[in-house]
């Protein structure tokens, strides 16, 4: 319910929904489910261009996911940290965050989940100005990206 309210863009209504499972997650202590939550929360904090709230909720989620070991949500989490620091325009933050989450996400099996990081990196080197490797980095994405017929888009659960 929460990803449908979301695709059809009513970020209330999915965050409402979102914090729903969080609490139902939280009474089943079901660490991956709260993990799951939070980075989601943290996704839809940061679309309503809350990046505080969103680095708080994902800052609680990477700790639980690197409790479990679990490295798909780690480089997430990452990656969304990259994400608040780039809504704060802090570049130094986003570009260490981003290389983190690539070296992460190099780990997965999940050629969405390099797309997205990659766009990540892109995103931080435009940041910086660093306008060549934006180039590069964009274009590798896109390679990425049409090889898979995906759009540059990561659903972290």
């Amino acid at each position: 319910m929460a990803g449908a309210a979301y695709n059809a863009g009513d970020l209330a209504q999915a965050t409402a929904l979102m914090d729903e499972v969080l609490g139902l997650d939280r009474t089943a202590q079901d660490k991956r489910g709260i993990t799951g939550s939070l980075l989601n929360l943290g996704q839809l904090a940061l679309d309503q261009g809350q990046p505080r709230r969103a680095a708080a909720l994902v800052e609680e989620g990477l700790v639980l996911a690197r409790e479990l070991g679990d490295v798909f949500r780690i480089s997430a989490a990452v990656g969304l940290l990259c994400l608040v620091a780039l809504a704060e325009e802090d570049v130094p933050q986003a570009s260490m965050r981003s290389k983190e989450a690539l070296e992460l996400v190099l780990q997965v099996d999940s050629h969405e989940a390099r797309a997205w990081t990659l766009g990540l990196i892109t995103q931080a080197a435009f940041l910086a100005g660093d306008m060549a490797s934006e180039c590069r980095l964009f274009g590798a994405a896109e390679v990425l990206r049409d090889a898979m017929g995906t759009p540059l888009y990561h659903h972290i659960s």
